[in-house]
Formats: C-alpha cells, structure tokens, sequence
C-alpha cells in the first residue's frame, strides 16, 4: 500500500510539473478573446451551439499549451535559456526533461486537432474560414521558435498580436455562425491582442540583454530600452481609442463604460518612465499581466452589459 501511495504521489508530482512547464496562467489570454466573440455571436443568437463553442475552445487552449511547450523546447535547444540565466525554467530547472516537452507539445497539438475536428463534426458543415484560422494558428505555433523562427527576428508582437486578438475572435465568431465573416469579431478582439502584445513586450524588454546575447533580435533589444518602454507606453492606451472607436461606429454604447479604467491604464503607461526602482524592468511583466486582466474583466463585463 505505501508502495502504490508512493507511485500516485509521484504521478502527481510529474502532472503538476507538466502543469508548471505549460504555463496554464497564460491560457486567460486566450480565453478573453474566445468569450468576447462568443457574447457578439449570443446577441444574435441566443440558441447558439454551446457544445461547439467548448470544442473549440479546448482546442485554442490547447494549441495555446503547445505552443507554449515549443517554445520552452527550442528555447531551451538553442541555448536561449541556460540553467545561469533562462527565464523559461521548464526544462532547465526539470519540470520536464526534453524529450517530455518534445512529445509534449506534439501530444498538445494533436488532442487540439482532434477537439477542433470534433467542433467541426457537431457542426456537421465544414467551412473555409475556421479551417483557415485553425491551421494558420498551428502553423504559428509549430514555426514561431523553430523553422521561420519569428521570435528570432524581432516579430514576435505582431505575431501575438493577431494571434491573441483577431484570429481568435474571428476563428470563434466565424464557427459559431456557420463561416460567417464579419469585421465586427475583429474590431472587439484587437484591443486584448493589443494587450497581448504589451505582455510580450514587457517580458522582451525584461529580458533584451539575455536574448541579444543569445543571438536572438526582438522589438526590445532592437528598439533599445527607451524606445520599447514609450512603445509600451502607447500599447496599453491605444486600445481604449480602439473600443471607443468600435462603440462610436457599431452603436455599442455600454462598451464606453471600460473608459473608466482608462486612468488607471495611464498611471500604468507613465510608471516605467518616472520609477527609479533598479528592479523595475523585472516588475514590468508580472504588473503588465495583471493590467491585462484587469482590463479584460472590465471589458468583458462591459460586452456581457451590451449583448446579453
């Protein structure tokens, strides 16, 4: 009985780690967009197709947690991140040996192809939209570390961006609606794949030193420190145009109520540039995450007042 108390324990202990390398705290960003979309779709469709919605779902997420396993693979086989300096502590710090984030994440996106054709199936009607989506993000994941190596070539914020904004919003509205296209799913996602793009910034910025002498060109290390932090600056006030824009041009007035934050945000974008911390960098991240989601219950409240 020990013996098989000892065997569950450790089996446990193997899941958490997993749990640790995938990082399952990122996966809110993919689910904000995911839920912003779906409320547009409810407004017109209050019947609409919830089993399809969770199918496709589980597969954003976990094509999210493959993507984030690549990359904690290349980072780590390209010597990004060391057991000295890697910010990624996936494998350096043995939550998953490399062989376990290899047939990891090729596991991740395997069980997302099979949730998405799943999706597909209970929507007994295959559209080109969704396919296109679905298989551009995969593309996206297998290739941003490895192969085309956007993360190397200082492309990453475009390609987190689309990712976590539009692609979702559209790949979510689109399923839904029986391949509709429309650019309103669009227009409500960018201001969270904006904020998205913040995230990573904040981390590059936090990390330009490291990854210039990796070898690896981001915005950060390209741009120098200044520049990124005034571009920052300009990611976390821009979306509150955006959805000001959005509400004007669609008549989604209730979305105007997100304006209230719009200060809080400002106190945000002007913090790096007056802190005379010498850790403020380091604190860049974890407090553009927490902006991120504070801004997204705010905005997600916001859409949930204007089309429920």
């Amino acid at each position: 009985r020990i013996q098989i108390l000892f065997e569950m324990m450790k089996s446990l202990s193997t899941i958490g780690n997993f749990l640790k390398a995938i990082r399952p705290w990122s996966f809110t960003i993919s689910l904000c967009p995911i839920l912003m979309a779906s409320l547009l779709v409810y407004k017109n469709d209050p019947k609409m197709n919830f089993g399809i919605m969770s199918f496709m779902t589980a597969a954003v997420v976990l094509l999210h947690a493959g993507a984030n396993l690549c990359n904690t693979y290349y980072d780590f086989e390209y010597k990004v991140d060391t057991k000295e300096n890697g910010v990624d502590r996936g494998i350096v710090d043995g939550y998953v040996t490399k062989e376990q984030a290899l047939n990891g994440f090729w596991l991740l996106f395997t069980f997302a192809m099979m949730f998405f054709g799943s999706g597909v199936a209970l929507a007994r009607q295959a559209h080109v939209i969704p396919y296109f989506l679905f298989f551009q993000g995969l593309f996206i994941a297998v290739t941003y570390s490895t192969v085309l190596k956007f993360k190397h070539k200082a492309m990453g914020e475009v390609i987190v961006y689309f990712a976590f904004g539009p692609f979702i919003g559209l790949f979510i509205f689109s399923t839904l609606t029986k391949g509709s296209f429309s650019m309103l799913p669009i227009f409500l996602t960018s201001p969270l794949g904006i904020l998205a793009t913040s995230i990573i910034l904040a981390n590059n910025i936090r990390d330009s030193g490291q990854d210039l002498k990796a070898g690896v060109k981001t915005l950060a290390n390209q741009m120098g420190v200044k520049s990124s932090l005034d571009f920052y600056s300009l990611l976390l006030l821009l979306p509150y145009f955006q959805v000001a824009g959005c509400a004007l041009l669609y008549q989604l007035n209730s979305l105007l109520f997100v304006l209230l934050l719009a200060p809080v945000s400002l106190y945000w974008a002007a913090k790096p540039h007056r802190s005379t911390n010498p850790n403020m960098l380091t604190e860049l991240f974890p407090d553009t995450l927490f902006h991120y989601h504070l801004f997204a219950v705010s905005y997600l409240a916001a859409g949930y007042c204007t089309f429920v």
